[in-house]
């Protein structure tokens, strides 16, 4: 209820032990991700069983399907999509080709999920760590107004944004988005979905943010403190939380920039909020942590990173230090499970993973 967007789901919650099912009907895939997304940002949640029923409208051809994901993989900047084939039977995605990072890997993945229709997506994309990575779908045919509809589309099929009208335009490669939403969270979202789509360099977002509920300061500064304290991440840290107008400001110490983010993230998905200012600091002799806590921390971390296959990594932390066992598909996964190590708060890393698309062990 407290989500901007889980708000108007028709979804009954029951916890055993800490694991949560969430039953009822939703309108589509990607608003069932969302939901079980909410759920597993709730401290004290060990999983989520998602049995969440969804229907569309309509019934869509798979050609329908395969056609918007392949426009959906080439107008975004992250993906290069020359090498990926789409098959898709009764709503059923299939992946395969190669990318050449684990990100891209993940994205391309994201991106099929959210097309109307997808029943399920079967990832079969091998990361080879010989493709630069320069996007084969760019040329000069490749307008400004082809970036404004690609933009229109992915706001479209984005339910954090989809029931708004946000006017976008796009000049030299620069896109504006202006109209209103009702949520802090909306406009984020808007200016992801813009900045993901190729050709473009730079978003000016001047979305203003309207809640559709009349909200005093003393209720969305308390609203944000019970976020900060249901968040299994930041729930521990001493954050001071005051709003003006609808202006939430952050003050206190955390450990890392990490935290910092996740706090202002929290904040932002509370209804009534307009704008942020973080003041958090980060101290990291602000607070030591046990190894178990180091070790779920990095867990988590590398769970929730898009750059990481966590099911290939396992973790052991003894006196602050953390040894990464398993392996990685590059060079770059490397680096960013090393990086995720030290935001879960290890003093130091060792990485016995093994590149599968590279030379030897870091």
């Amino acid at each position: 209820m407290a989500d901007p967007v889980a708000e108007s789901f028709e979804i009954d919650v029951d916890v055993d032990n800490g694991t949560v099912t969430l039953t009822g009907k939703v309108d589509s895939l990607t608003e069932s991700n969302v939901a079980e997304r909410v759920a597993e940002g709730v401290k004290g949640v060990v999983d989520v069983k998602n049995k969440l029923d969804y229907a569309f409208t309509a019934d869509r051809p798979d050609l329908d399907i395969k056609r918007d994901i392949e426009y959906r993989l080439k107008t975004d900047a992250s993906i290069d999509s020359g090498l990926i084939t789409v098959t898709v039977n009764d709503g059923k995605v299939t992946l395969a080709g190669s990318v050449g990072s684990a990100l891209e890997k993940t994205e391309a993945q994201g991106e099929a999920w959210i097309v109307p229709g997808v029943t399920s997506v079967t990832n079969q994309l091998d990361v080879e760590w010989w493709i630069d990575g320069d996007t084969a779908d760019w040329s000069d045919a490749w307008t400004d107004q082809d970036m404004r509809k690609a933009i229109e589309n992915a706001l479209i099929t984005d339910p954090r944004v989809t029931s708004f009208d946000v006017i976008t335009t796009v000049e030299d490669g620069v896109a504006s988005l202006t109209g209103t939403v009702d949520n802090l969270q909306a406009k984020r979202a808007a200016e992801e979905e813009a900045r993901d789509v190729l050709g473009v360099w730079r978003v000016k977002n001047y979305l203003r943010v309207r809640p559709n509920v009349s909200r005093t300061d003393a209720e969305i500064a308390a609203d944000v403190r019970e976020a900060l304290r249901r968040d299994p991440y930041v729930d521990r840290y001493e954050i001071a939380v005051s709003a003006y107008n609808g202006k939430v400001y952050l003050t206190g110490d955390v450990d890392s920039l990490y935290m910092k983010n996740q706090a202002e993230q929290a904040a932002a998905g509370v209804r009534g909020v307009v704008e942020i200012q973080n003041n958090l600091g980060i101290d990291l002799t602000y607070t030591t942590k046990t190894d178990e806590e180091i070790k779920d921390d990095i867990k988590s971390q590398l769970w929730w990173s898009p750059f990481v296959d966590s099911d290939d990594i396992s973790v052991e932390v003894h006196s602050g230090v953390a040894t990464l066992m398993g392996s990685v598909e590059d060079w770059d996964e490397l680096r960013a499970a090393k990086e995720n190590a030290k935001e879960g708060g290890a003093t130091s890393v060792i990485s016995k993973l093994d590149v599968e698309n590279g030379f030897g062990v870091d």
